[in-house]
């Protein structure tokens, strides 16, 4: 019911605001002239916020930006990971990222007969690299 109340529309003179909020201001100032639109106005608000709260589409689109609202991409799900590595991880990650681009570089360029073996010797190079700055933690 509140998502209805206060879902704003475009309009080109008051810009996005809610409508039931227009509707009110105007009825509002025409209850000044007869008390009686104060009523018509309210009446008008409930079945306006009524209907739209029962509307499928309607639940649908607000259920849609709340999941928009909570999702975090994955940048920012890799970022959040890398801030909560220690410092000697985060240089570790960081040398594996360069390896890692100069290997899909070098994947690129390179004709497909001889990417196995450029491909083995860099991930040799890799791992021995990983296992001095990890002390021996990729030992088989």
């Amino acid at each position: 019911m509140k998502a209805a109340f206060w879902k704003p529309v475009r309009s080109r003179v008051l810009g996005a605001m809610p409508l039931t909020q227009m509707l009110l201001a105007s009825f509002g100032i025409a209850g000044f002239v007869n008390p009686g639109f104060w009523l018509l106005g309210l009446a008008g608000i409930v079945a306006f916020v009524g209907g739209r709260s029962a509307s499928e589409r309607f639940q649908k689109l607000v259920e849609g930006e709340r999941l928009l609202a909570r999702s975090v991409s994955a940048e920012d799900k890799m970022k959040l990971a890398y801030d909560r590595l220690q410092p000697a991880s985060q240089s570790r990650y960081r040398a594996l990222v360069v390896v890692c681009r100069e290997v899909l570089g070098l994947g690129i360029a390179i004709p497909l007969l001889f990417a196995n073996a450029v491909l083995s010797s860099l991930s040799r190079g890799l791992v021995q690299m990983l296992d001095e700055q990890g002390n021996g933690m990729l030992a088989w």
